[in-house]
C-alpha cells in the first residue's frame, strides 16, 4: 500500500513540476511580438493609419476604413460589408457581415525597424499587411 501511495506522490510531483514548467512558459501574442521587435499600435496611432485608408494582405484581402464608420473588403473569394469602431482601450473592432469573417478587436503591430505590420484578425489569424493611403475616401 505504501508503495502504490509513494508511486503516486511522485507521479502527482512530476506531473506539477513538468505544469509549473510549461505554464510558464507559454506567452502572450502581444509578447511574442515584442520579442520579435514589433509594438502594439493602439489609439490615435491606430485612427491615424487605417481610417480613410486601405489595409492590402499578403493573402490578397482588401480592407477599406472610412472615416463614417463603414468598412469594406474584398478576399479572393467573396466581399463583405460592415462596421468598425475603437474599444476603450484602443484596439480596432470589426464587425463584417459574412458568415465566414471573423467579428471582433483586431491587434495591429508595427516593426519601426521595418516598418513591417501584423494584423491579428479575432479569430487569431495573422496577416502581414501594407496600409494604402487614399486621401480621396471621405
Amino acid at each position: 500500500m505504501r508503495e502504490i501511495y509513494r508511486s503516486g506522490l511522485i507521479a502527482a510531483i512530476i506531473f506539477s513540476l513538468l505544469s509549473g514548467t510549461l505554464l510558464t512558459g507559454c506567452k502572450t501574442v502581444q509578447e511574442y511580438m515584442i520579442a520579435d521587435g514589433y509594438r502594439e499600435l493602439r489609439g490615435d496611432e491606430l485612427k491615424k493609419l487605417v481610417i480613410g485608408n486601405s489595409v492590402e494582405s499578403s493573402t490578397g484581402w482588401k480592407d477599406n476604413f472610412k472615416a463614417d464608420g463603414i468598412f469594406t473588403g474584398n478576399s479572393p473569394r467573396y466581399s463583405y460589408k460592415g462596421s468598425w469602431s475603437f474599444s476603450e482601450d484602443g484596439q480596432l473592432c470589426i464587425i463584417k457581415n459574412h458568415p465566414y469573417v471573423p467579428n471582433g478587436c483586431t491587434m495591429v503591430f508595427k516593426n519601426d525597424k521595418t516598418g513591417d505590420i501584423v494584423w491579428y484578425e479575432a479569430d487569431n489569424n495573422s496577416y502581414n499587411v501594407k496600409i494604402i493611403t487614399d486621401k480621396s475616401t471621405p
